[in-house]
């Protein structure tokens, strides 16, 4: 349960930051502006881009390991935690920019559900990787065990 409350808790807390003024891009640009004065406006527009599009890799990078974990910690949807966090992921990146769309402060954009599906796919492949590793690693004990065991 507590799996699923972080999973939660992390989505609403996208949406709430979304949400507010200070998550906007010019809200970025003025704090960059204060902290490296000596950067042109430009150089400073084309840093929070970057700034913004790595957070959009974090963040749905971090949401899919939540979710996974939830998953794959939950009966009957075990076998299936890689696909379905995959799944919840993409499904919140959407929602996330429809809300944006909605918001004066913020421009909504489908391109970054592709931005968010960067920090997704990176995490699932990881992930995936894992996984094998894991399984491998308990093929090759029970082989070991099996070896070891009493002969008849």
């Amino acid at each position: 349960m507590v799996h699923w409350l972080l999973v939660i808790a992390y989505a609403v807390a996208m949406f709430v930051f979304a949400g507010k003024q200070e998550s906007g891009a010019a809200v970025t640009a003025q704090f960059l502006a204060k902290w490296l004065p000596h950067l042109e406006r430009a150089e400073i527009q084309h840093l929070v881009f970057w700034i913004r599009k790595a957070g959009h890799v974090a963040a749905y990078g971090l949401f899919t390991l939540l979710s996974f974990n939830a998953l794959r910690v939950t009966s009957g949807l075990r076998r299936r935690a890689l696909p379905g966090a995959v799944l919840l992921a993409f499904a919140v990146a959407i929602l996330d920019e429809a809300y944006q769309m909605r918001l004066l402060h913020r421009t909504g954009a489908w391109s970054d559900v592709l931005i968010d599906g960067i920090g997704i796919g990176v995490t699932a492949l990881g992930l995936y990787y894992w996984i094998a590793k894991r399984e491998k690693e308990i093929s090759q004990e029970s082989v070991s065990e099996n070896k070891e065991g009493p002969e008849c």
